[in-house]
């Protein structure tokens, strides 16, 4: 059973942009985890608590856009309340998240919509791989050898003739 929860659901969103991360392929070390984690469930917390309507919970949405060496994250609601840091208090249990964002961030903003609401983004670094991990790219001659092995190998137990060889009638 999925946790619809408001904690909940910052729980899905900051963990599937993790995993989405590694599913493009981007090697992520445990720190860099946290920290994405930590950066997104600020935003993703933000957007629910100050985007919330009277009748309804808020329509959000996250994008994620991942390059070489950063990842840029945008949650937008439908709040036109823009964040602000605001100094630390002792006294407040809460109101430290953009704080945290600020700190852990190569960049951060936020943006008004055009259509109402607005934009909060990040720009996150993302270490390199380390050398080790990196995967054996062989040269093009190579990649073609291997491609021609592995057709051989699928077309040896293809059958020598079409069961029929005349083209697709076109419809007219």
């Amino acid at each position: 059973m999925i946790d619809t929860t408001a904690e909940g659901i910052v729980v899905i969103i900051r963990d599937r942009t993790v995993f989405q991360l590694l599913a493009w392929n981007f090697w992520l070390d445990e720190d860099t985890r946290d920290s994405i984690r930590l950066v997104v469930s600020e935003l993703v917390t933000n957007a629910i608590v100050h985007g919330r309507s009277t009748y309804r919970a808020p329509i959000i949405e996250i994008g994620i856009i991942a390059r070489r060496g950063e990842v840029y994250i945008e949650v937008s609601d439908p709040s036109d309340e823009m964040p602000v840091v605001r100094p630390i208090d002792d006294e407040r249990e809460g109101g430290r998240g953009l704080l945290l964002v600020e700190c852990m961030a190569l960049k951060w903003g936020a943006e008004r919509l055009p259509h109402g609401g607005k934009r909060v983004w990040t720009l996150l670094r993302i270490p390199p791989r380390p050398s080790a991990l990196r995967r054996h790219r062989p040269d093009r001659e190579a990649r073609q050898r291997h491609r021609a092995q592995l057709q051989a190998q699928l077309y040896a137990n293809w059958p020598l003739t079409p069961i029929d060889s005349r083209p697709l009638a076109m419809a007219t």
